[in-house]
């Protein structure tokens, strides 16, 4: 799953998960935004870079 650099991301992973109609809809984004950011990790592993410090808060900081 590499991508080019930079594309991680793209869709506007925080944007999606705050729109949309509906509970699919929203369960969609943020399924799509947890693939942008397994897309963005799967990237910097390549390189090999490591992040062991992962959370929610760091991607959707909305949800506290």
């Amino acid at each position: 799953m590499q991508q080019a650099k930079g594309s991680a991301g793209s869709r506007g992973c925080a944007r999606r998960a705050s729109q949309g109609a509906g509970a699919a809809a929203a369960q969609m984004s943020i399924y799509l935004c947890l693939l942008d950011i397994a897309a963005g990790m799967d990237y910097l592993h390549s390189l090999g870079i490591l992040h062991s410090d992962l959370k929610v808060r760091y991607f959707f900081p909305t949800l506290r």
